[in-house]
């Protein structure tokens, strides 16, 4: 009896852990940023852009004309810090600029679907410059050229 019980337990907690992790929710970059309360500490699925630069690994809504340095590209908007970074196989595959960049450093973008756990109410991210972060679970890159 004693076993049964507690192989029982152990189904149940399992049970738990799976609704947990399959609990994630479809959710777009604008409803994310708006009611940031609503999904924090959940798992979140969300379409977005992705781009790095110096000191910067951020997801974003849209990439638009960059105001500092024209003909480049910047992420528009709210910004979510990244934390975790992406895969190698996927970051190789983003589009680079390398032109006019006050850093010196090469920026990375692509559009990307991503799963992970979203946090917010905190200072994230380089310097703590952030208000919101995504800890990767998943990704992939998706087909966009600018």
């Amino acid at each position: 009896m004693k076993r049964c019980i507690s192989g029982l337990a152990a189904l149940l907690l399992l049970g738990g852990l799976i609704s947990a992790c399959g609990g994630k929710q479809e959710v777009n970059f604008s409803q994310l940023v708006s009611r940031p309360d609503k999904y924090n500490g959940q798992v979140v699925t969300v379409e977005c852009f992705y781009f790095d630069a110096f000191e910067m690994m951020a997801l974003c809504g849209s990439l638009g004309p960059s105001t500092i340095m024209p003909g480049n590209l910047a992420p528009q908007g709210e910004l979510v810090w990244l934390e975790g970074g992406l895969p190698k196989a996927i970051y190789d595959k983003l589009h680079t600029q390398r032109v006019n960049l006050a850093s010196g450093y090469p920026e990375h973008y692509g559009k990307v679907r991503i799963t992970g756990r979203f946090q917010s109410g905190g200072q994230f991210g380089h310097l703590g410059g952030y208000k919101y972060q995504l800890t990767i679970a998943e990704v992939s890159l998706l087909d966009w050229s600018p």
